[in-house]
């Protein structure tokens, strides 16, 4: 009698299918392992300085609250005064985290004595580590204070000083023979301050 087909050997066929199958699932498994794993952990915190890009302004403003639903921020300022964004428009932030910048995307939801926005339809992390920088040896001035900066991109720099700056404040340096520029800190440690440009710094 013919065995039962459960207990049948499987053919080299079957066997190379299978085997394809499993390594298929296994590949799939470690993907979003990995992905999950390389996800970046945002932190966001009422009273953080953010950095507001609409209709061609750049201000900035405070976080008041964070949610899955949406957040809040204080009404933006820009260095010419308060500016006003419209209902239902797509706003940019820029959010200082620990190894860079949160790139927030979201529409305004309500405007007044805050702005509301709904849940944000990008976001993403800047990564600092990931541009290019060159060392430099610059004496310069950052918000009144001595400093030097020591390395620059085009995108920030660091600053070696003893001012009181918070992480997430917007700064001012005076560099030599370019004038002031403005950023924003992202990192502050004993000694040392590093800054976001507001505009590109050209070098």
């Amino acid at each position: 009698m013919e065995p039962l087909a459960i207990f049948r050997r499987p053919n080299d066929s079957q066997a190379l299918n299978v085997f394809v199958l499993v390594s298929f699932l296994a590949a799939v498994i470690a993907g979003v392992w990995f992905g999950l794993r390389r996800r970046p952990k945002f932190v966001f915190r009422p009273g953080q300085s953010v950095r507001v890009r609409f209709r061609g302004h750049v201000a900035r403003a405070r976080l008041l609250y964070w949610s899955e639903q949406g957040f809040a921020i204080e009404p933006p300022i820009s260095r010419d005064g308060p500016v006003a964004c419209e209902l239902y428009e797509t706003v940019t932030l820029e959010i200082a985290q620990s190894s860079g910048v949160a790139l927030v995307r979201a529409k305004v939801a309500q405007v007044g004595a805050l702005v509301a926005f709904e849940s944000p339809s990008f976001i993403r992390l800047w990564d600092r580590r990931e541009v290019k920088r060159a060392p430099v040896d610059v004496p310069v001035c950052i918000d009144g204070e001595v400093g030097r900066m020591v390395d620059v991109s085009e995108q920030g720099c660091r600053v070696n000083t003893k001012a009181a700056i918070s992480r997430g404040e917007r700064v001012s340096v005076d560099v030599p023979h370019r004038g002031r520029v403005f950023g924003w800190a992202l990192a502050v440690g004993d000694g040392f301050v590093r800054l976001r440009f507001e505009d590109p710094f050209l070098q």
